[in-house]
């Protein structure tokens, strides 16, 4: 079997066998919902998760390349993806980053344990790709601000606690403010996604009130603490999710392994597949050696387009094996399942392009902002 992981060093080995001592007594395969919330929760307290997050709130304030270790045994162990991926990834650097004390110790350790899940209130309906020019307002008042307009696209809202918001606070193209908003006052529209899923939702804000002392940073300076999470996005949850298009390629690498005959077709395909999967957590590596304390830079955005790319790919050349598998196998219901959960996961990568800035965005960051092309047009 093609092996798709990187051998650790002896300074690293310690650190994975804890792991994997862990995920050997309490493997989260197949958990769901409230169950795998409950299992991040123990692996939290094993202090196995968010290891890069400063000791006073549980981590271990390890190099953020620990992350990706961590995300290698998780990828071995068949774990599904963790429900607060988002918070962890974005908002909690965030507060670290930006936050007041009190912020820090109100709202981290639940996030990291799971307790109260995170969403992004970012994009809107007439924005599109200029997020600049969103309209969802917030009126400054003594106590804080009321809250008018929409948010769309808005993952996980309907379990989630607490959204980051982005609201326009002035006149000014950049008069932007970043807030935390509680959901309890947020009316919620499901968005059904080609999938047939609806973890996307829409947010109403009716005079919503957020207190002062949820504003991070300050009034009318938003615009730099969203661009510090896009860049966290960019760079620590894409890595977070090389754990989806690892464990669809090992499952790959598993069906080579029982069926080689009928792979035959397409064994270069699924080599390409390996060695673009290892030059992805290749690229993940070189830039995940900074600290939280860090706002990564614009290269994050290599990771998350070139996994994006590659994730696309994995579930078209998953969706073609399954078609010749299909064929060759009894038929006894079973295999419409497996081809129906195969199609919903390609129909579901179309939108990692998209997601955290699409390719065409990606791609623009990339020419202007590292290779020194300036803007198009």
């Amino acid at each position: 079997m093609l092996n798709i992981f990187f051998s650790p060093s002896s300074l690293e080995s310690r650190f994975r066998n804890e792991v994997r001592e862990f995920l050997r007594k309490d493997s989260p395969k197949g958990l769901q919902d409230e169950d795998l919330i409950r299992w991040q929760n123990r692996l939290f307290g094993a202090r196995l998760f968010a290891v890069s997050y400063p000791e006073e709130f549980g981590g271990r304030g390890l190099p953020l390349f620990y992350e990706s270790l961590l995300q290698e045994e998780l990828v071995r162990s068949e774990c599904p993806q963790l429900p607060s991926v988002l918070g962890v990834s974005m908002i909690g650097p965030v507060l670290l980053k930006y936050g007041t004390a009190a912020q820090k110790e109100r709202y981290i350790p639940p996030l990291l344990s799971g307790r109260e899940i995170w969403c992004q209130g970012f994009s809107e309906p007439q924005a599109g790709s200029d997020l600049a020019n969103l309209q969802c307002r917030a009126e400054v008042t003594a106590d804080g601000f009321v809250l008018n307009g929409t948010k769309i696209w808005t993952s996980m809202a309907h379990i989630a606690k607490y959204c980051f918001a982005l609201v326009r606070t002035g006149e000014e193209r950049y008069d932007l403010s970043f807030v935390l908003v509680p959901m309890e006052d947020v009316k919620i529209s499901p968005v059904r996604q080609i999938t047939g899923e609806c973890e996307f939702n829409q947010l109403f804000f009716d005079d919503v009130f957020v207190s002062k002392d949820q504003l991070v940073g300050e009034v009318n300076n938003g615009w730099k603490v969203a661009i510090a999470t896009l860049m966290y996005e960019r760079a620590i949850l894409s890595n977070s999710r090389i754990l989806q298009s690892e464990t669809l390629l090992i499952r790959l690498l598993e069906i080579q392994r029982r069926k080689r005959k009928l792979m035959g077709p397409f064994a270069a395909e699924l080599e390409r597949c390996v060695a673009k999967a290892r030059q992805v957590r290749a690229l993940a590596l070189t830039l995940g050696h900074d600290s939280l304390d860090t706002v990564p830079s614009v290269e994050g955005s290599l990771v998350k387009l070139a996994w994006s790319e590659h994730y696309q790919d994995l579930t078209k050349l998953q969706l073609k094996i399954g078609r010749i598998l299909s064929v060759s196998e009894s038929h006894d219901g079973a295999e419409d399942l497996v081809r129906a959960k195969w199609l919903q996961e390609y129909l579901y990568s179309r939108g990692r392009t998209v997601a955290a800035g699409s390719s065409e965005i990606q791609r623009n960051i990339i020419a202007e902002r590292l290779i020194g092309l300036g803007k198009a047009g």
